[in-house]
């Protein structure tokens, strides 16, 4: 899913046939758009019901737990599930889904606190070199924004280095026994 502009995610809605990948344009309670590209009507009523506070979440959840089989989801959509069940817990929704969401979330803060101390580890071993780096992308993400370690997955670790400094970045992790 890709955003081209910022948007208020209250009042949020989709065109289209829900099997439609085409442009959808969604517009929030400030008349500003974005349009989102390649997003099935499906995958909008998760984003949504993840996103979305009172009844426009309740009924996004409504559609979307009608046609999902949680079983068979896409990665991008399955990422979502930690988020998903924060909100549908804030909206107190109550649903036989609802273990299984929260382990999901479980499951994602457990292994999100593995990747901070690595992040952590790697940073301390490179700091001792004076070696810079800027950690990217999935703990960027989470750190950066200062998200809940359970709403979304972090599924690797990536580091920029600085300059000259790859050698020594190479050399410092393998004498710390990275790979």
């Amino acid at each position: 899913m890709q955003r081209t502009a910022p948007h208020s995610a209250h009042s949020a809605r989709h065109t289209g046939n829900s099997q439609d990948k085409s442009s959808r344009i969604v517009k929030g309670p400030t008349s500003r758009a974005c349009a989102i590209r390649n997003v099935t009507g499906v995958q909008l009523d998760l984003l949504c019901a993840t996103v979305l506070t009172g009844a426009p979440a309740r009924g996004a959840w409504q559609r979307w737990r009608r046609v999902v089989d949680i079983d068979t989801l896409e990665p991008e959509s399955f990422g979502l599930l930690g988020a998903l069940y924060k909100n549908l817990e804030l909206l107190g929704i109550e649903d036989s889904w609802m273990p299984r969401l929260k382990g999901i979330y479980r499951r994602n803060w457990c292994r999100n606190q593995m990747w901070i101390r690595r992040a952590i580890d790697v940073q301390a071993v490179l700091e001792r070199h004076d070696v810079r780096c800027l950690f990217l992308r999935d703990v960027a993400v989470v750190l950066g924004l200062s998200l809940d370690l359970g709403v979304r997955p972090i599924h690797h670790l990536d580091v920029l280095i600085y300059g000259a400094g790859v050698g020594v970045a190479v050399d410092a992790m393998t004498a710390a026994g990275w790979r």
